[in-house]
């Protein structure tokens, strides 16, 4: 057992998840099977206090095209719905649009606008976060490996660029001024290789956003909460979050603990890129 995001091999305490409800994660597949009922067991790391799954599935697998499927297999009407209720929601009932205002405001205090910007989003879902964000001074662009969702936002996102690929697949010509990665991370099983990748693609003078679940929803709601799901490789505590950004060549620069109004407890940071480090071998006189 090694810790992905500190590779601690020390943990504190393993415990199950089990859930009453069946999970699209489980069985890779469509969500009326019995495999979806299958515990998962967590591990906490003794040295960044993360909480880690033990069963290091196929990660390729999780985002094979299935995983928007509902039980009736229709991957685009489950999407359209789904996208309409979320974009739909009220302010003030939204995660979405909580998270939109707060990167519109931190953007606003680091980047002149004098000219449009451009947002890359990795792990874009359904777009819900592009829909609400992007106006006149935002220039988007999408990755996400999954193609009904890819095709879905081709048809919502109609200005923005949808790139169907994983990102460690990518190479683009530019860079960019606003990275996001909404929840994200706990997706992957190597979330500083992740998290290198895309710092590749961020100006020198530009912004990472990163937002993920937080162990506090263990000691508030018990191991069963939902962000201890079938497809969430890690949940972080705060000083996870700041590891896995130094270790990007990422400085944090601003951290919070949030309740969102869905319930979920989250984590999220705004980065600046590392000033150059100096060379190996001491400084030249």
């Amino acid at each position: 057992m090694i810790c992905p995001v500190c590779s601690c091999g020390e943990t504190l305490r393993r415990f199950a998840v089990t859930r009453e409800a069946p999970d699209k994660y489980a069985s890779f597949g469509p969500a009326s099977t019995a495999s979806n009922y299958k515990p998962a067991e967590y591990a906490e790391c003794a040295g960044c206090g993360s909480m880690y799954w033990l069963e290091q599935g196929d990660y390729e697998r999780i985002y094979d095209g299935l995983a928007y499927k509902a039980e009736t297999g229709d991957a685009d009407s489950f999407i359209r719905q789904r996208f309409q209720t979320i974009i739909s929601l009220p302010p003030a009932k939204s995660d979405n649009a909580q998270r939109v205002a707060r990167v519109r405001e931190y953007a606003s205090t680091r980047l002149d606008f004098s000219h449009p910007r451009q947002v890359l989003d990795i792990g874009a879902g359904m777009g819900v976060f592009l829909h609400q964000f992007l106006d006149s001074r935002w220039q988007g662009t999408a990755i996400e490996p999954d193609p009904s969702a890819c095709e879905h936002m081709r048809s919502v996102l109609p200005t923005a660029r949808i790139i169907q690929r994983y990102i460690d697949q990518v190479d683009l010509p530019e860079h960019f001024d606003l990275i996001t990665m909404n929840r994200t991370l706990e997706h992957v099983p190597n979330p500083i290789a992740f998290l290198r990748h895309a710092a590749k693609l961020l100006k020198p003078t530009g912004i990472a956003y990163v937002e993920l679940p937080d162990v506090r929803a263990f000691y508030l709601n018990g191991p069963h909460d939902q962000d201890f799901a079938y497809g969430h490789y890690v949940v972080y505590t705060p000083s996870a979050l700041v590891h896995i950004g130094r270790e990007a060549d990422l400085d944090l620069h601003r951290l919070q603990r949030v309740i969102e109004p869905s319930g979920k407890h989250t984590i999220y940071g705004f980065f600046l890129k590392s000033p150059p480090r100096p060379e190996q071998g001491g400084v030249k006189a």
